[in-house]
């Protein structure tokens, strides 16, 4: 993964993901019938996923459109304006 460009630490992320998958602690499939707030709960369990990264999950992949990351540095500078 070093080679391909990815640091030790984002590579340990990944491996803890796989591993996740891999031992159901991740489920996705169940992903359909869980709440959003579930979900997010679900994902902050993989190293390295947090709040925010579990918001872009849910809008991007999932596409589900009510998701206001309020963590987003881009969102609070709008907020402020």
């Amino acid at each position: 993964m070093r080679s391909a460009g990815l640091s030790g630490q984002k590579s340990s992320y990944l491996i803890d993901l796989a591993q996740k998958f891999l031992d159901n602690t991740i489920d996705s499939e169940s992903f359909s019938k869980l709440s959003d707030e579930d979900i997010k709960d679900h994902l902050v369990q993989v190293k390295g996923v947090g709040p925010w990264t579990a918001d872009m999950f849910l809008i991007f992949a999932l596409n589900r459109p009510n998701i206001l990351p309020v963590g987003d540095l881009g969102i609070k500078k709008g907020f402020q304006k």
